[in-house]
């Protein structure tokens, strides 16, 4: 993503500098105006994507942070189910204690 990210901001400034080379070594008003269009659906377009993308991600990790809220509620509305789970847990076999003093 970054590297999409550079190579488009490359285009952006190579477009800048055929822009600025047109209008003051060429005096070509009409190709720098064609280049200043098109720099700007450029830029616009990268920006677009980037704001995309940066939307997407926040709202997954939105959802991920709603479902760790479902589930952080879920175990404290059920306290009993937690305990009885810690409970439940067999103990070992093998008295250690006196397997020690053996």
């Amino acid at each position: 993503m970054k590297t999409n990210r550079f190579i488009g901001w490359c285009a952006v400034g190579l477009l800048l500098v055929v822009a600025i080379y047109c209008e003051f070594k060429l005096g070509n008003p009409l190709g720098n105006a064609v280049l200043d269009i098109v720099l700007a659906v450029v830029v616009f377009y990268i920006s677009y994507n980037d704001a995309n993308k940066k939307n997407e991600l926040q709202q997954n990790q939105i959802k991920e942070l709603q479902k760790r809220i479902e589930q952080l509620e879920a175990r404290d509305s059920n306290p009993s189910s937690s305990k009885e789970a810690s409970v439940n847990n067999p103990m070992p076999s093998v008295d250690w204690k006196n397997a020690i003093t053996r």
